[in-house]
Order: structure tokens, then C-alpha cells, then sequence
């Protein structure tokens, strides 16, 4: 299966919002994401959608965050994950 990438992830101006557009996968049944305060992504949280744009709510003001992406297909019942995307950082101002 395809590896997409992040095409954007911008923050919201004024809140603790993050508006992220991944590059669209044909045949892709939906994209989980992997978001965390370290680069090495541990103790992150991972959130499933079916859209290639997702608004990811909740994240702490003055706080820097990385996230990656990956895409997965259901057949059979059984998801199969493409491998994940780089890592991208953004930054949230509000606190």
C-alpha cells in the first residue's frame, strides 16, 4: 500500500486546535495519526479517521508537537497499515 505524507498542519489562531491535510491514498479506507510531545513519539495518541483532513482537538498551549500518519485498508475484517509518513511539528501558541 502507498505511504502518504502530510501536505499541512496548521494550527487554529487563538485555540488548541490543529487542522491537519494529508495527500489523498486511492483505495485507502481511512488514516490514523500519531500525535505526542516528543519527537520519538512515545506515550503519543494515535486517532483514526476515514478523510484525508482531520482537526485534532485538545493540545496543550505552549506546547511544541510532532506528528506522523499512515494509511490502512480493511479487507477481510483486518486493517493493513501502510508504513508511516515523516514527522512533522507544529507549535501551539494559546495557552
Amino acid at each position: 500500500m502507498q505511504k502518504t505524507k502530510i501536505k499541512s498542519a496548521i494550527k487554529k489562531k487563538k485555540s488548541t486546535k490543529a487542522k491537519i491535510k494529508l495527500k489523498k491514498i486511492k483505495g485507502a479506507s481511512g488514516y490514523q495519526i500519531k500525535i505526542g510531545i516528543t519527537k520519538k513519539l512515545r506515550k503519543s495518541r494515535k486517532i483514526s479517521f476515514k478523510k484525508n483532513t482531520f482537526t485534532v482537538k485538545k493540545l496543550r498551549g505552549k506546547k511544541q508537537y510532532y506528528l506522523k500518519v499512515r494509511v490502512y485498508k480493511v479487507s477481510d475484517g483486518v486493517r493493513h497499515y501502510s508504513k508511516w509518513s515523516g514527522i512533522k511539528k507544529i507549535k501551539i501558541k494559546k495557552q
